[in-house]
């Protein structure tokens, strides 16, 4: 949300084009498969004329990747980015964490445009490629998705990948784990491409699976290693990492193991109301 002041700073500064005398802008993202976001979209809409908004938008979609490069490279892959997206007639974004790495590009495109969401995707790829080329990671800590997991293959070896996958295999030896992502399909475990459902894991389809594996992500990050280094740094421990890993490690276990009650409670008459 964006209060009348800040809506002031930024119209003198950039010309977002803001309502003339909006006491506030508020900026709501809607994210899941078409038909959950078009009733979504529908409630939003709903609420917002109950409440006398005066005006509502639909801003244009993106892409948005998550790539990891030498610190020392910043400056070049940002000038081949550029231009990489001006041959396209393409906006990028950038949004980074420059002490880490960490590049977070959104590729601007207007779904609306026939053929402009291909050439977004394409750019986005070309994005990982670029990054690969100077010495980094198709991704530096939100894991490899469905465009990533298309270009594992020219970051690692074929060794590499079946190596990998043979450690999931040896967790997951029936592929229910979030089937289909992660590397690319098909490899081993008799792993297929394609859509993959609850039923087919035979687990139930009112589980929240895409929510409980986000969450699952999220919970992890208090013991990843670039966290636990940007933790340490900032209450004057660096070089303690360990000392912090050790103390937050059990309270990751117990969430974990809190959301995992939960989400097996959820289809049944205990905790069937959160599905409603």
């Amino acid at each position: 949300m964006t209060d009348a002041l800040a809506i002031e700073a930024a119209e003198a500064a950039v010309h977002c084009g803001y309502p003339a005398g909006a006491v506030a802008v508020l900026a709501i993202e809607l994210d899941g498969p078409e038909v959950e976001v078009e009733g979504q979209f529908a409630q939003v809409e709903q609420i917002a004329q109950a409440r006398h908004v005066f005006e509502t938008r639909i801003g244009p979609a993106y892409f948005v990747q998550n790539d990891v490069i030498p610190r020392t490279e910043l400056p070049e892959v940002l000038a081949e980015l550029n231009q990489m997206a001006d041959d396209v007639g393409l906006r990028v974004a950038n949004v980074c964490h420059a002490g880490d790495g960490n590049l977070h590009p959104l590729v601007l495109f207007d779904d609306a445009v026939d053929g402009q969401a291909h050439d977004a995707e394409e750019l986005a790829g070309a994005i990982l490629e670029l990054c690969i080329s100077a010495g980094a990671s198709i991704t530096g800590e939100h894991g490899v998705g469905q465009e990533e997991r298309h270009k594992m293959a020219k970051q690692f070896t074929e060794a590499d990948l079946d190596t990998m996958q043979l450690v999931r295999c040896a967790f997951d030896p029936d592929g229910i784990a979030h089937p289909g992502r992660t590397f690319p399909a098909p490899r081993l475990c008799g792993e297929q491409p394609g859509l993959h459902t609850a039923a087919d894991a035979g687990l139930d389809p009112l589980l929240l699976l895409a929510p409980a594996n986000t969450s699952g992500g999220v919970l992890g990050k208090m013991i990843s290693p670039q966290n636990l280094a940007i933790a340490a740094a900032t209450v004057g421990m660096a070089g303690e990492e360990g000392v912090l890993f050790r103390k937050v490690f059990g309270w990751s276990i117990g969430f974990l193991v809190i959301m995992a009650v939960l989400i097996y409670l959820q289809p049944t008459s205990v905790l069937s109301w959160m599905l409603l």
